[in-house]
């Protein structure tokens, strides 16, 4: 393929994998032989949304060198491993796509028909640092194993191949449908019973938790700073609250106290998706499934009742808050952080939940490994946004 031609292909590839939902920000990657000695990948930490075919990067194949100055992807020895070993992969995108995220965290092989899509059965690699050489041996071992388009690495996300761009799109999709096809035959293997309209997916793990969700939480709405002030907005309505000046608003509160708590967090909002909200109810911090949600909310999640000193408290030096059967209150220093970490923290409570309908105890990734990717994070990563 011409070199112009594969980073055309490649930037429109990043966009639609940003605006189909399977990444936030510039997670994942995408990358295209050129012929049988390179390749070109999206480089490290620009916006999908603004690619320039020069900031595409060549990648040898034979000793993974890029040439220019641009960094490709952290991950260009995973993409440079199916080159090597798959010469019939002309095209590689790697997701974070949500149901084969949740999979992923589980660090179970996906069983799929011989031949279809995906070739035979969708592998899930050993857990890795993200752009480690441990990762990239872990998906060379797999990547070997067979004829499969599909790949999981363990609580990380997918590895889609195809032929052609079309080809590993139509993997990730099918992928995403396999996913959640393997969480419906669990609920019914649990259940013993077929799945119906009427069944409502954690009200039933819930229960078998001897828990159940209140019919109503808290409402604790959406504010973003001003100077010493914060616009807060309770469904059409806003208000203008001094930061300094006590309101007995418990709401209003929350937020303001927040803010003067954490000077770096400039937007607040309030997420009750299916997921965090039935996480919230146990009434628990919630540790580390899918990696991506260490380095956006940090190693842990904690949980607090309504009593705003201790919410504060409970958030700590993270990005989110859990508040008892009231879902998350995510943070940011823009509205991109917080829909980001919304976005990762649905996946990483779901992985939790929908364990439960497996045999295996789902491990959490290690506290260290945990700190590392948050400490990177915050020097390096979240400053080109």
């Amino acid at each position: 393929m011409e070199l112009s031609e594969a980073r055309n292909q490649v930037i429109e590839a990043g966009k639609r994998l940003l605006h189909s939902g399977l990444i936030a920000r510039t997670w994942g990657n995408v990358s295209c032989r050129i012929n049988e000695n390179q390749f070109v990948i999206t480089p490290s930490g620009r916006s999908y949304e603004n690619l320039k075919p020069e900031e595409i990067v060549i990648v040898n194949i034979s000793d993974g060198r890029p040439w220019g100055n641009v960094l490709p992807s952290s991950e260009s020895g995973v993409h440079r491993e199916v080159y090597r070993l798959r010469p019939e992969i002309n095209f590689v995108i790697h997701t974070h796509q949500p149901e084969a995220s949740v999979m992923s965290a589980l660090d179970r092989d996906l069983e799929a028909a011989p031949g279809g899509v995906f070739g035979g059965t969708v592998y899930c690699a050993e857990y890795g640092f993200p752009g480690s050489v441990e990762l990239k041996n872990h998906m060379g071992a797999v990547i070997a194993k067979g004829d499969s388009r599909a790949l999981l690495m363990a609580h990380h996300g997918a590895l889609c191949l195809g032929e052609t761009m079309e080809g590993a799109f139509r993997v990730a999709v099918s992928l995403e449908l396999l996913s959640s096809h393997q969480i419906k035959m669990a609920f019914e293997e649990t259940l013993g019973r077929p799945m119906t309209m009427e069944d409502s997916l954690y009200d039933i793990i819930l229960n078998r938790l001897n828990v159940s969700i209140p019919e109503e939480g808290c409402p604790l709405y959406y504010s973003h700073r001003i100077g010493t002030c914060m616009e807060f907005f309770r469904n059409e309505e806003k208000h203008i609250v001094e930061l300094q000046e006590d309101t007995a608003d418990f709401a209003e509160t929350v937020h303001r106290k927040i803010y003067l708590a954490r000077p770096d967090i400039d937007y607040i909002s309030q997420y009750t998706n299916a997921s965090m909200l039935a996480y919230s109810v146990l009434g628990r911090e919630i540790a580390t499934y899918i990696d991506d949600f260490a380095q956006i909310n940090g190693p842990i999640m904690g949980c607090s009742d309504l009593d705003a000193d201790r919410i504060v408290a409970a958030l700590g030096e993270n990005h989110g808050v859990q508040v008892k059967a009231s879902g998350v209150l995510c943070c940011g220093k823009t509205t991109g952080d917080v829909d980001a970490l919304a976005m990762v923290a649905e996946k990483n409570a779901r992985a939790w939940l929908i364990s439960q309908l497996f045999p295996e105890e789902i491990q959490a990734i290690p506290r260290e490994e945990c700190d590392k990717m948050r400490a990177f994070y915050l020097q390096s990563y979240s400053k080109r946004f």
